[in-house]
């Protein structure tokens, strides 16, 4: 038998489930990581914040609005309003928060394609699952203001209105905000 092999079969098998938890656990500590820059910074106050995943679910990235940014752009682009309030591209802090942690959190999705197998919809599907798990906890954990938006999205994809909507509402609780989402 080759080391390789050895190596190989020793290895411990991580479940979907277990590599999942680990996911939703480290992007958690990410996403404190970013909101401690942001108020190490004193950049401002968060009004939104929006873990997102590109089309085929390998990178994860953090953004950030702050009040006061938030507030020059709608003052300036009020005819686009709800694109500057709903879209994380637009946000003062698109991608640029504890870039260490969410690299390392995109290198993690390699492996956690390999043992989800071969079905893009599904690993999808799971892995928004834990992101908005994780968002949620920020929420309960008090790290964010009940009025803070949050949002957990895929980008650069065909958008699921019903699931997206159901997302949405579960880490917004302001019945208006929602309605303004849909």
């Amino acid at each position: 038998m080759s080391k390789r092999t050895a190596t190989r079969s020793t290895r411990p098998r991580v479940t979907r489930a277990a590599w999942l938890a680990a996911f939703e656990q480290e992007l958690v500590a990410a996403c404190k990581r970013g909101l401690a820059e942001l108020r190490k910074d004193k950049a401002g106050t968060a009004c939104a914040l929006a873990v997102y995943l590109d089309e085929s679910a390998m990178s994860v990235s953090l953004s950030v609005d702050v009040v006061d940014a938030r507030a020059q752009r709608l003052d300036a682009n009020a005819e686009w309003a709800d694109d500057m309030v709903f879209s994380p591209a637009e946000w003062a802090f698109e991608a640029a928060l504890a870039d260490a942690a969410f690299a390392r959190l995109s290198r993690r999705l390699v492996r956690g394609k390999a043992i989800y197998g071969t079905s893009l919809r599904r690993w999808r599907t799971a892995l928004l699952a834990a992101c908005t798990r994780a968002v949620a906890k920020l929420r309960v954990g008090e790290l964010v203001g009940r009025d803070c938006l949050l949002l957990v999205t895929v980008s650069d994809a065909a958008p699921d209105l019903d699931r997206d909507l159901r997302r949405f509402a579960r880490l917004n609780r302001d019945r208006a905000l929602v309605a303004r989402y849909r």
